[in-house]
């Protein structure tokens, strides 16, 4: 009499063990930035000397925009591994790009209207607009700078200083400001008069 025994025996999937290539922050350039992960402990077969194809599947990987992000792998593509969803995620960022500011180079008269330098960025990226605020300070009679005060006007003569507060514009989410102070100073210069001097004939009246 031969006996037979027969075995059940299960195979568990390998949990896949996550290489994400991301080591620090990207800065916002216009163009897509994307992490990936891919699975670092892969099985090598005896019989074929080949290993394992095993890619991740991830979500929420590619961005353009300034931004904190969180990559997930969500599964791959071999049955014979496991992602533990636990433990799955990537926080990621892309920083806003820091502008580098050139003021422009201007020479000023009393002209009864609002006269300040201004400041371009420049090094925007291609199509991308911002505009800039500012806050301006008069030199008083001591030859010595006042604070600076937001939404005003410098018209008269004087010696003023003009500052960078902020950013607005379409692409202001993608930039900020350095964290220097970004300020220059200008003048108002007085308007030369011209006199002009009319010439006539007068017979004398006695007054």
């Amino acid at each position: 009499t031969i006996s037979t025994t027969v075995s059940e025996f299960s195979i568990d999937k390998l949990k896949a063990e996550l290489f994400w290539n991301y080591t620090s922050p990207f800065t916002y350039s216009r163009t897509a930035y994307t992490v990936s992960a891919t699975i670092s402990n892969r099985c090598t077969r005896e019989d074929t000397d080949l290993t394992d194809t095993v890619q991740a599947y991830i979500s929420n990987n590619s961005y353009t925009n300034a931004g904190d992000y969180t990559a997930s792998v969500t599964g791959v593509n071999n049955s014979n591994y496991y992602v533990d969803l636990t433990n799955n995620k990537l926080n990621w960022t892309i920083l806003r790009r820091t502008v580098v500011i050139d003021w422009t180079d201007n020479d000023f008269t009393f002209n009864a209207v609002h006269q300040a330098k201004t400041a371009t960025a420049t090094n925007l990226c291609n199509y991308d607009t911002i505009s800039f605020s500012y806050s301006y300070s008069v030199m008083n009679s001591a030859g010595i700078y006042g604070s600076y005060i937001a939404n005003t006007s410098t018209i008269n003569k004087g010696k003023y200083k003009v500052k960078v507060t902020g950013i607005s514009g379409t692409s202001a989410a993608n930039y900020q400001l350095p964290e220097t102070v970004q300020e220059t100073t200008y003048e108002i210069a007085a308007r030369k008069l011209t006199a002009t001097i009319s010439s006539s004939d007068y017979t004398y009246n006695g007054s």
